[in-house]
């Protein structure tokens, strides 16, 4: 790996001069670089961190825990406080993190966060009974979640096709059909004009 040594010395005490101005963000990703790079000295942006934890967002804090624990800093204050963070918070909560249920891409990147911390806080022998217990029931629901979204997607899919098979220019000779099998529920298609529960009518 090419390494100008110079230019991430004058990174370095950049960072450290003006870490009381950085986002979150900008502390994670600075520490992320330095573990990606195997340089020694993020270490000092932590305390600063730490000072800050509650302003960091799911993916911040995935991504410096993850360097935390890459740069083998497994005895560091950061993983107690993040801790206490994930345990109290609704971080890990994925009704109030992903912007939208119904798009795969966002709950895929909430999930990929969970497994970053975990790994985390495994490799660097951090990870708490009441965390784990988090993280899993975490990863559950969300696989739930995604289950039973396959399963309204997949009967919305089978009505899209059952209307398309009965979209006759005469309603009047299509029938109601079942156009989703699934377990404990069924999907009846019932075309306008048909009632089931109506008096007086003749259908």
């Amino acid at each position: 790996m090419l390494q100008d040594w110079p230019l991430l010395h004058a990174l370095q005490l950049a960072a450290l001069r003006n870490q009381s101005q950085m986002q979150p963000q900008n502390l994670s990703n600075t520490i992320w670089a330095y573990s990606i790079l195997q340089v020694a000295g993020s270490a000092a942006l932590h305390p600063a961190c730490i000072l800050h934890l509650q302003e960091f967002d799911l993916q911040s804090l995935a991504n410096l825990s993850w360097a935390a624990a890459n740069s083998q800093y497994a005895d560091h204050p950061l993983f107690s406080a993040a801790d206490t963070l994930l345990c109290s918070s609704q971080l890990l909560e994925m009704r109030s993190q992903v912007g939208s249920f119904h798009t795969y891409s966002d709950i895929s990147r909430f999930s990929n966060h969970i497994c970053q911390l975990l790994w985390a806080f495994s490799f660097s022998g951090n990870l708490s009974a009441t965390l784990h217990e988090r993280l899993r029931n975490t990863l559950l629901d969300t696989g739930r979640y995604l289950d039973r979204l396959q399963l309204e997607l997949d009967a919305e899919e089978n009505l899209q096709e059952a209307w398309a098979a009965n979209s006759l220019p005469n309603t009047e000779h299509v029938r109601p059909c079942v156009v989703s099998r699934l377990r404990g529920i069924s999907v009846i298609y019932k075309p306008p004009g048909w009632e089931v529960d109506a008096k007086g009518q003749s259908k």
